[in-house]
């Protein structure tokens, strides 16, 4: 050894010998160290040549005070010699001047933490085989702060729109809400996205009682914080020429049909119409005709509000135009099933229109006016008790705000209620069962017409709308007529008119699954509550469930009479969720698509590499979010 030296000799080398050595040399006030790495190779294996870093931190997370101290070190457990270590933070961010890194890099040090500080920590450490990279939190906890855009005094034209923007910032993670000076009622207009401790302030459009001073507050356990924005309307100038514009506040239309949303605009010189959706892009189909909005074959994604805007030189004005699509086939061609004939008593099952609420139904009587003895309420028609004077044709008659429906029923009175005749029998009455019966194409239908109280009264069996195409066969009991021959059939007078404007099905209707939201998308926030409800229609009533299309339906989210409730929407709850209604006739489904909002989060760190020069470097970073995050490069 050289003069002053201090020689280190290892015999008979393990593997477990391999590590760092380190040589101190110490004069009291002054101190030095230097370090060799031993790497010792097993004869038997050669894995362990060929091994990249494995590492860990220690501690795994950390949260300080503003002002204290922490510190980290990067542990090597295994991996070739010699590894090289390095520190660095996250994207976007540096090293501050208050970090210090050990001289063999494996200690990284921060004195008098401060917020500027916190963020991610990344150890990487690489040898001739590979890179090994971890990562560890460093968290400064202290009194939140808060800022606004913009910081005012703000001032905005009467009519126009504004928007003030809060974020706060520290650990925990501030709530963030709007509040007015002086004022002890919650501020309208304001969009609260607690995972960004961010509030939004919207006045749309301002008006005079909106000027005051409006105060932001961050508040979290360790304290919390302030900031005032003073705002002040100018009231609006009113020039001849200004536009002029006027709409319908609403328009719905059935699916399927042509949506035509009207504006007009008035003022010198002409003001230019131009039209957009509210948080959304025109339908791709839709045109302009002289300044109205035309959306053909409207579908109910196609509901929302539409903005229309007139403007000139001299100014500008906007409208909105709320469009509700409401499904197809519920007026006009909605079905009411009936037709039961009594003698004495008569009884009209009810007229069963399927359309979206609210309907109002109304009854009335062919060429003639409704007996004091009818009784209607809704769509039940009862008469008690029928005279000869009751027969004729029968109207229900119903109305939503997407149009009309109508159906008929023809009565006819046979034999006479006071007369019991010379047999002594009891009134005349005729039963048809069953009273329905839904049969496929190519098969039999068979059901009886029962006559009884009256042994001379003739049966006859008529076809709605024409005649019956074959005989039917008669086979009376004692005291009774019987017959059978396949349905639709209406027991009355032969060549009576009936004009049915409204098809007859059967009792049994195949079920219909309503999912009772504006568009086939719902998009919320994570964190927040959202709740579907679906609404089934038919006879029986349908029972109704809901699945998660390609997944299942996480425990916690709550499913009862028909609507779905997730109290505190997950990512995960994201996707496709199907609404399906069931009865004896079949099933129908009703999807609808939910969306969460989520902030950004790194699924895929990007890796260490070393290439040669002239080479191609591909660095990947995987992010994930909705909507979908746009990712950007830095170099530290």
């Amino acid at each position: 050894p050289e003069p002053g030296g201090s020689p280190r000799r290892l015999s008979q080398l393990s593997v477990a010998d391999s590590g760092e050595y380190v040589c101190r040399a110490d004069t009291g006030s002054v101190s030095r160290e230097a370090t060799v790495t031993v790497t010792v190779t097993s004869h038997d294996s050669s894995s362990y040549r060929l091994q990249s870093p494995i590492i860990s931190i220690d501690p795994h997370s950390m949260a300080v005070a503003p002002g204290e101290d922490a510190t980290f070190k990067c542990r090597v457990h295994d991996g070739a010699r010699p590894i090289n270590i390095t520190w660095r933070m996250g994207p976007g961010q540096h090293l501050q001047d208050n970090v210090k890194i050990s001289t063999n890099g494996s200690v990284i040090s921060i004195t008098g933490a401060h917020v500027g500080n916190q963020g991610a920590y990344h150890c990487v450490a690489s040898n001739r085989f590979g890179v090994a990279s971890s990562v560890v939190n460093l968290l400064v906890q202290g009194v939140p702060t808060v800022s606004v855009m913009p910081p005012g005094p703000v001032t905005v034209k009467e009519g126009k729109s504004l928007s003030l923007e809060c974020l706060g910032r520290g650990e925990p993670r501030p709530l963030v809400r709007w509040s007015r000076l002086g004022s002890r009622q919650k501020v309208e207009h304001q969009t609260l996205l607690h995972m960004d401790s961010q509030a939004i302030l919207q006045l749309l459009p301002a008006k005079p009682e909106h000027a005051g001073t409006y105060v932001c507050t961050a508040h979290s356990a360790l304290g919390s914080a302030q900031a005032r924005v003073d705002v002040s309307v100018e009231t609006a100038q009113r020039h001849p020429g200004a536009p002029e514009v006027t709409a319908p506040p609403s328009v719905t239309v059935v699916a399927g049909d042509t949506a035509t949303l009207h504006c007009t605009a008035r003022g010198e010189p002409a003001p230019r119409i131009e039209w957009s959706k509210l948080r959304a892009p025109l339908p791709w189909q839709h045109r302009v005709v002289n300044g109205s909005l035309v959306i053909p074959r409207a579908a109910q994604q196609d509901s929302g509000q539409y903005i229309c805007n007139a403007s000139s030189p001299t100014g500008s004005a906007e409208v909105f135009v709320t469009l509700d699509v409401e499904s197809k086939g519920v007026a006009g061609g909605s079905g009411c099933s009936w037709v039961r004939l009594a003698v004495s008593t008569v009884s009209f099952t009810p007229c069963c229109c399927s359309a979206p609420p609210p309907l109002l139904y109304a009854w009335d009587k062919v060429n003639g006016s409704l007996s004091a003895r009818a009784i209607h309420r809704a769509g039940l028609l009862r008469i008690n008790p029928v005279l000869p004077a009751d027969a004729g044709t029968y109207r229900c008659f119903v109305t939503n705000r997407v149009g009309t429906a109508e159906t008929f029923a023809r009565v006819a009175v046979h034999g006479d209620a006071g007369d019991s005749g010379d047999s002594g029998s009891g009134p005349l009455t005729v039963r048809v069962t069953p009273g329905s019966i839904v049969q496929g194409v190519g098969s039999t239908a068979e059901f009886a017409c029962i006559v009884s109280g009256d042994p001379r009264a003739r049966l006859e069996w008529l076809k709605d709308g024409g005649a019956p195409h074959f005989s039917p066969s008669l086979t009376p009991p004692v005291g009774t007529q019987q017959t059978t021959m396949p349905p639709p059939y209406l027991g009355g007078e032969r060549g009576a008119p009936q004009k049915p404007h409204c098809p007859v099905p059967p009792q049994k209707a195949l079920p219909r699954a309503l999912i009772n939201i504006r568009t086939a998308m719902q998009t919320v926030l994570a964190g927040t509550a959202v709740e579907l409800e679906c609404l089934g229609l038919g006879e029986p009533r349908p029972h109704v469930t809901w699945s998660k299309v390609g997944g299942r339906i996480r425990p916690g989210v709550l499913v009862r009479a028909g609507t779905l409730t997730i109290e505190r929407v997950e990512r995960a709850d994201a996707g496709q969720y199907r609404c399906t209604a069931t009865n004896a006739v079949g099933a129908v489904q009703s999807h609808v698509i939910l969306h969460v909002q989520a902030t950004p989060q790194i699924a895929g760190q990007p890796e260490v590499k070393e290439v040669s020069v002239g080479s191609a470097a591909v660095l990947p970073c995987l992010a994930s979010g909705f909507p979908v995050p746009d990712i950007t490069w830095s170099k530290v």
